[in-house]
């Protein structure tokens, strides 16, 4: 009956990757993509392909008796952990499959959303494996360094947030799980040389570790607990596959990809929030709007690569000038706009100038960029309380407009900003 249980929900789980799959697809066949639509694409079909595998894993994994470790990813022919037959862990498998799709109705987004799910990942090791003092880590791609999933930035309690050391160095190289009492043939190797983790076990995804967790302490029991143990960090993996695309898909709908600000949409909701929040505290804003002229051009020669590589450095221009709470985002291929709280028009006038002078600086560097592209800058503002973001933005761009017949590089509007339509 058990087997039964976890046969439905592997159906279900096949279903609906095959479903998002065939759905992803189909819109890659029957509409133009852009570069945003392509990441979410390939974000859905990567989700589509992890809902097959947790539904085939449900399917065979644990009736067949194959093993859950997923060391083979990275070093094939590796001895695995431990199996565990049809029976609690069939339980085991069916209850996280419904704790786990119960988590994703009400988790948060963004990084709220790992802190979330670190939590989750403690629950379920502590519920399902009696395990104590469980650590979740995530692992920067290129340093290998940790971050710890429960506060980023801050040191963890178990002292291995940075620099990866001893077995979880060891870990994050080879790709295989290690425990305090290894009992594979040859486990002696593979035994955790710390007194303070009884298990670490690598989070594998497309061919590299992303992730650790680490256990303290797991409640007794020999052979079967420590299979038990190997089958939920299994699904744990799975799950926590699920959540980093999950992730990727939130990111590419809301950061352009090409230049890291937000993408249109983004750009408005956000601008909206913080016009409102400066209304009711009183404070001014400033808006500029930033053309990138020559910028076609580029694309009229073929020259796709340097456009590519313009844009991303005024992105990175952006970013690297503007305050956490201002906000920047990109409207068009030549287009960019950002909203800045708490600037009168002189100051404003003053930041403007300096991020216009930065991106130029940039351009000036490359030589593939000098002489090809210009930058012009508009900016409007600096009134209480602030007008509407369509006044703003409309008067921004017919200021560049107004810099353009001037031959100004900048020109900053003065008086009242006018809706789309009005006198500049």
């Amino acid at each position: 009956m058990r087997c039964t249980a976890t046969r439905g929900t592997g159906l279900w789980l096949l279903g609906g990757g095959l479903v998002l799959l065939a759905a992803s697809y189909g819109a890659s066949r029957t509409a133009p993509v852009s570069a945003i639509d392509a990441s979410a694409l390939h974000v859905g079909m990567s989700g589509g392909s992890l809902l097959l595998g947790v539904g085939l894993l449900l399917l065979v994994g644990f009736q067949g008796g194959s093993g859950p470790a997923r060391s083979d990813a990275l070093k094939p022919g590796q001895p695995e952990v431990p199996n565990a037959p049809c029976g609690r862990t069939d339980d085991v498998a069916t209850d996280l499959a419904r704790e786990f799709d119960e988590w994703l109705d009400r988790a948060a987004a963004g990084e709220d959303a790992w802190n979330a799910f670190d939590q989750f990942v403690r629950e379920m090791l502590g519920r399902h494996a009696g395990a104590q003092g469980v650590r979740c880590f995530a692992v920067e791609p290129k340093t290998r360094r940790l971050r710890s999933l429960s506060a980023p930035g801050a040191e963890d309690a178990g002292g291995a947030e940075g620099e990866a050391a001893g077995p979880l160095a060891r870990a994050i190289a080879d790709g295989i799980p290690y425990f305090a009492q290894d009992r594979r043939p040859g486990g002696d190797a593979n035994a955790v040389q710390d007194p303070r983790r009884a298990v670490v076990w690598p989070v594998v995804g497309e061919r590299a570790v992303i992730g650790l967790i680490t256990i303290g302490a797991v409640e007794p029991g020999g052979a079967e607990s420590l299979a038990r143990t190997s089958a939920v960090l299994t699904q744990l993996t799975l799950l926590w596959r699920f959540v980093a695309l999950r992730a990727r898909l939130e990111t590419a709908r809301v950061i352009d990809r090409a230049t890291g600000v937000l993408t249109r949409d983004e750009f408005f909701a956000k601008a909206r929030e913080a016009l409102d929040e400066s209304a009711g505290q009183g404070e001014p804003v400033a808006v500029a709007a930033l053309m990138l002229e020559g910028l076609r051009g580029l694309d009229d020669r073929g020259l796709w690569a340097v456009r590519d590589a313009l844009v991303e450095e005024v992105g990175r221009a952006l970013l690297a000038k503007l305050r956490s709470d201002d906000v920047v985002g990109r409207l068009s291929d030549d287009r960019f706009v950002f909203l800045m709280r708490r600037i009168d028009t002189t100051l404003g006038r003053l930041i403007a100038g300096n991020i216009m002078e930065d991106v130029r600086a940039r351009i000036a560097q490359r030589p593939e960029f000098d002489g090809r592209v210009g930058v012009r800058l508009g900016l409007v503002g600096g009134s209480l309380p602030p007008p509407g973001l369509d006044a703003l933005l409309a008067t921004a761009w017919r200021a560049v407009e107004q810099a353009r017949s001037r031959g100004e590089l900048l020109h900053a509007h003065t008086g009242a900003p006018r809706a789309a339509g009005g006198d500049a």
